[in-house]
């Protein structure tokens, strides 16, 4: 052909990693994030398969446990589609500095949670979660 470099990707292993070792001008395709909606209240523990995360609150406060010590770089989206902001979702782990931050905290790198369809990005830079995007 004319030189390019082709990769066929068939696994649907949970955790997988593409490594790209030689530059490339354009990747083809797409790659699927696991979505993944919590409902229940009390302490939900994340996953390294866990990307993108919906929090519903109705059915009372939430705990969500962020991941302790994933790949460096790893991202996660959450997004509130509850309408009951009075009712607090709580991160375990340190986001941006602050630990535990919780959805109704002044000042909190969360409280963009106490809305409903706002959501917020967090990648781990190998010590702590960064608040990298607020939506």
């Amino acid at each position: 052909t004319d030189g390019a470099e082709v990769l066929s990707v068939g696994s649907s292993s949970t955790g997988a990693t593409l490594n790209l070792v030689s530059p490339a001008t354009a990747i083809a395709g797409s790659i699927g994030v696991a979505r993944r909606t919590i409902t229940a209240s009390g302490t939900t523990a994340l996953t390294v398969g866990d990307h993108y995360v919906r929090l519903d609150a109705t059915a009372g406060a939430q705990t969500i446990t962020l991941v302790g010590s994933p790949a460096i770089n790893m991202v996660l989206k959450f997004k509130r589609i509850d309408n009951n902001p009075a009712t607090v979702i709580t991160f375990t782990g340190t986001v941006d500095g602050s630990v535990n931050p919780t959805s109704t905290g002044g000042g909190s790198p969360i409280a963009v949670l106490a809305t409903q369809y706002k959501g917020l990005e967090l990648t781990w830079n190998g010590t702590n979660w960064d608040l990298t995007n607020s939506f």
